[in-house]
């Protein structure tokens, strides 16, 4: 009696053992008909300013799945939904279009596949696209959603649901490097000293503009000087010339005064042509 109360008791102890180590197991194979919905990334940091996407996926290995409702929150203080895509979705039509809200922070959608439904590890369902605003964190997450089993019934089979968390921070403007610096120092010298250099040679070099306009006054006194004495000249010279060209009587002080009227034409001439060489 004493050795069968020993074999039951053994007995019972490895169906106890075998019972506790196959309850975790039994808890996988559960999870493993189940299914998850995610995001990803799932964690980063943001600078303000920067416009961003975010993919939310479906992960559903051993149970085919037809239909997905979903809802969403994030925190709009900081970001901002610039819109949703659909590109690249695992879903053919939707009961419910995409849609969300800036000012409650909220997105809702319901999609669905024929069957035979989806199978595998990451199903996109839809991207969104984000704009920072603001510092400090911003989360991304699931509230009310259902993922339902191409099984006829619409059976929920979600058992997971993964959010995502982001940081903002202020865009760091990089401070220049050593080397930068150096250039920028060296190219500032070049020019300051370029710049004293022509003003230094400016002072020496003689003003053309002035000399120009200089030269040009001078002409015109000159000219103005010249034409009245070849006015005066030439009158009396014109008178000594007619008269000498009709064979008139021609005294010898005339001959005189036309030979000196002719030499003081000449020696105004010259005279004018000598200054204006020299200006």
């Amino acid at each position: 009696m004493i050795i069968l109360f020993k074999a039951w008791r053994k007995v019972l102890l490895l169906m106890t053992f075998i019972i506790i180590m196959g309850m975790p197991l039994l808890r996988v194979e559960a999870q493993d008909q189940g299914a998850k919905v995610w995001i990803s990334p799932s964690n980063e940091t943001r600078n303000i300013g920067d416009i961003f996407s975010v993919n939310l996926y479906v992960t559903s290995l051993h149970r085919p799945m037809n239909a997905l409702e979903g809802g969403l929150q994030f925190f709009s203080k900081n970001i901002e939904l610039t819109g949703i895509s659909k590109e690249g979705s695992i879903f053919s039509f939707w009961t419910e279009e995409p849609f969300f809200s800036n000012k409650t922070g909220t997105i809702t959608f319901s999609g669905g596949l024929q069957s035979p439904g989806f199978t595998g590890a990451a199903g996109k369902i839809l991207s969104l696209n984000f704009r920072a605003i603001s510092g400090g964190p911003a989360s991304i997450i699931w509230g009310d959603a259902a993922v339902l089993a191409n099984d006829g019934n619409g059976t929920n089979i979600l058992i997971g649901k993964e959010n995502a968390n982001f940081s903002i921070i202020p865009k760091i403007v990089e401070a220049p490097s050593l080397y930068t610096n150096m250039v920028y120092i060296i190219l500032a010298s070049v020019i300051a000293i370029a710049l004293v250099i022509l003003l230094l040679f400016r002072k020496k070099l003689p003003n053309m503009s002035r000399v120009n306009k200089g030269k040009i006054s001078i002409e015109t006194l000159v000219e103005e000087k010249f034409s009245n004495i070849s006015k005066d000249i030439s009158e009396e010279l014109w008178r000594l010339e007619g008269k000498l060209k009709r064979g008139d009587p021609f005294s010898k002080e005339e001959r005189e005064r036309r030979e000196q009227l002719l030499r003081g034409l000449g020696n105004n001439a010259k005279e004018i042509k000598n200054k204006i060489n020299n200006i």
